[in-house]
């Protein structure tokens, strides 16, 4: 979505957060819900992520190849 205030534009997503990042044994980041969905302003936003989930845990883990945890 973009903006326009005071002439200038701005360009906002909506995303949707995640509530709680942990980390697993195996040093992967997981989280086991989402948040509420919320506008951002791209600015703000470094970059995609992907994730998968284990349905037996309730757990998500993200996939993040620039990662350097």
């Amino acid at each position: 979505m973009v903006h326009k205030f005071q002439n200038q534009e701005r360009m906002f997503a909506y995303v949707r957060k995640i509530k709680k990042l942990e980390k697993s044994i195996a040093n992967l980041k997981f989280f086991d819900s989402f948040g509420p969905l919320q506008y951002v302003e791209v600015i703000g936003i470094d970059r995609n992520v992907g994730f998968f989930e284990v349905y037996d845990k309730k757990n998500y883990y993200i996939i993040d190849k620039y990662a350097n945890w």
